[in-house]
């Protein structure tokens, strides 16, 4: 309503003919709507060269991941002296109103695994969880494989340079070592073991690996999870992420879209 007396301002109604002083009114009301229309600032569109490129990444495409340039965590790393990190604590108050948000924070690429003296007391519960428990940590489905591989891949290639100290890769680069739970697995087909088995025998976190669906969203093809945070694995595996996270309170009005981003 304020835009319509803005645009009437200054205009007179004909005395005496309504219905002419309403087509008046009209023809008026379009004049100065498209005189303001001309003036609007059209920002240019942003070149197709002008794409942001990741530092790391080199394109969109993830198989094209560079770690050349990833450096040591810390020249004299001792992984049984390092301290936890304590950001939650930093970012904790406990009388703030929160929202549902996907939580993500920008993050160096060389600080995508962190790793403190905690390490081989995790590690070795979660080997106990996925001995007693087996299928129910760990599954695979159609589709998930091939993401199992690359994952494999990524941390093998990741690891050796960012943590020399605990992970050695063989000459051949076949096989790598943890020195922490003092592992070897090969890490090129023929595998000894499942490639998402080995990957998560690398690092602590829990590891999900999503495929595009039929539907257009992402469906859960392979998982390796020792410590799901209130849910059963086998009953979110294969189904896409909007049934994955329905009890999560608005989901679907909030969070849905850029989730399947």
């Amino acid at each position: 309503m304020l835009l319509v007396f803005q645009l009437f301002e200054g205009f007179e109604w004909p005395r005496g003919f309504p219905f002419v002083g309403i087509i008046l009114a009209f023809i008026v009301f379009l004049f100065r709507l498209r005189h303001k229309q001309k003036n609007v600032k059209v920002l240019p569109k942003r070149p197709a060269s002008a794409k942001r490129v990741g530092k790391y990444y080199g394109g969109d495409d993830i198989k094209r991941l560079d770690f050349s340039n990833v450096q040591p965590y810390k020249a004299d790393f001792d992984i049984a002296e390092e301290e936890p990190i304590t950001w939650w604590k930093d970012d904790y108050i406990s009388d703030r109103i929160y929202t549902a948000t996907m939580a993500i924070r920008n993050l160096a690429f060389d600080d995508w695994v962190v790793m403190d003296k905690n390490f081989a007391a995790r590690m070795a519960l979660k080997q106990q969880v996925i001995d007693k428990v087996g299928p129910d940590a760990l599954d695979c489905r159609e589709g998930g494989l091939e993401g199992c591989i690359e994952l494999l891949g990524i941390l093998t290639e990741y690891l050796p340079r960012r943590f020399p100290s605990v992970f050695k890769l063989s000459e051949d680069g076949s096989c790598i070592r943890n020195e922490v739970t003092k592992e070897t697995h090969r890490v090129i087909a023929p595998y000894d073991n499942h490639p998402l088995y080995v990957a998560g025998r690398l690092v602590e976190d829990d590891l999900n690996i999503l495929t595009p669906g039929p539907g257009g969203e992402y469906v859960l093809s392979a998982v390796l999870s020792a410590f799901p945070a209130g849910f059963h694995v086998r009953e979110k595996m294969g189904k896409p992420m909007t049934e994955i996270h329905k009890t999560v309170p608005t989901y679907k009005e909030k969070l849905q879209k850029a989730m399947n981003k």
